[in-house]
């Protein structure tokens, strides 16, 4: 209940829904206390007695429903563990960010949904036109132009991180666009380098990488964490993927797959389910897991990325910038 009221602060059509919880826990207390006193209550009239608070809580679910479109997004706001600040509070792991009616925003890159939740409202002059899209749309318009080309894309990306999953396809998209080739360099994620994440900053990545992916009609939320085992299995099939020319495809699918699909890729039966959507063998593939040439690969990648005065993914490198 303290959960609904905390929300109800920036949804008041939950303060009807609270108050007849109240009521409905107010109903049972009364008619427990009525049965106890006349020897009435036993395990048999439970249901009975509970029918009121069912009936409210069906409500409150298909409320939930409505204000989180995804499990993930009930998931992290209901869970007691995660902080406030993480989603609605006071207070927040980074600064530049603003908040409005209980929700964060990072900067001039989040103002698009500070936008839309003004226009929600009715508020301001021309309500029914969206201005702020430019960081991120159109994307790839028209045509390339002659002058299309140039030095490689250094794109530094983690299997582990959503954000990487969001920006993969589209980056990908935007180097073919102007002809520009992307080296591919993969990173371990910041836990499995030995950098502390907070898990505030771990809840607020993934509520934010929710609206973005909402944003950008890209599938997210069925999530398998591929922290650890499943990471490691994946980076260890680079070469054969890159080997038979489904490298793209194949980092492309394990994104979608843990990511979006709840595919856990620690198992045989999920990476053999990523490896054959690629494209590829998994008789064959099967046969690589167990190397560790990868290391050597990604440790490169990292130094790199520590190079160029970076830390988190996705990062890029492009000439000298």
């Amino acid at each position: 209940m303290r959960l609904l009221v905390h929300l109800a602060s920036a949804n008041e059509e939950l303060v009807a829904l609270i108050n007849e919880g109240y009521d409905a826990i107010s109903t049972v207390r009364i008619e427990y206390l009525k049965r106890k006193d006349i020897g009435e209550y036993n395990d048999k009239n439970l249901n009975d007695l509970l029918e009121p608070v069912e009936s409210w809580a069906d409500k409150v679910v298909k409320a939930l429903d409505k204000i989180f479109p995804t499990q993930l997004e009930r998931h992290l706001f209901l869970d007691p563990e995660v902080p406030f600040g993480a989603v609605s509070g006071d207070y927040h792991y980074q600064s530049a960010m603003l908040r409005y009616g209980g929700e964060w925003y990072g900067g001039i890159d989040r103002l698009d949904h500070l936008e839309g939740r003004w226009r929600s409202l009715g508020l301001g002059r021309g309500a029914d036109v969206a201005r702020w899209t430019r960081t991120w749309q159109p994307f790839c318009y028209g045509s390339a132009g002659a002058g299309a080309g140039g030095p490689a894309l250094d794109f530094f990306f983690s299997l582990r991180s959503p954000y990487s999953y969001l920006a993969f396809d589209r980056t990908l998209r935007l180097a073919d666009h102007y002809a520009i080739p992307v080296r591919l360099r993969p990173v371990l994620p910041m836990v499995m380098r030995g950098l502390t994440v907070s898990r505030q900053k771990r809840m607020y990545i993934l509520r934010d990488a929710a609206r973005e992916a909402r944003k950008l009609g890209i599938p997210f939320g069925r999530i398998s964490d591929p922290v650890g085992r499943p990471v490691e299995r994946g980076y260890a099939l680079l070469d054969y993927a890159d080997g038979h020319g489904r490298l793209r495809e194949f980092l492309s699918c394990f994104f979608r797959a843990v990511w979006a699909e709840g595919v856990d890729a620690g198992t045989d039966a999920g990476l053999a389910r990523i490896v054959e959507r690629a494209g590829l063998n998994w008789d064959e593939a099967r046969r690589r897991i167990g190397e560790e040439s990868w290391r050597l690969r990604v440790e490169e990648n990292q130094r790199l990325l520590a190079e160029s005065g970076l830390w988190g993914v996705p990062s890029y490198r492009y000439g000298e910038i």
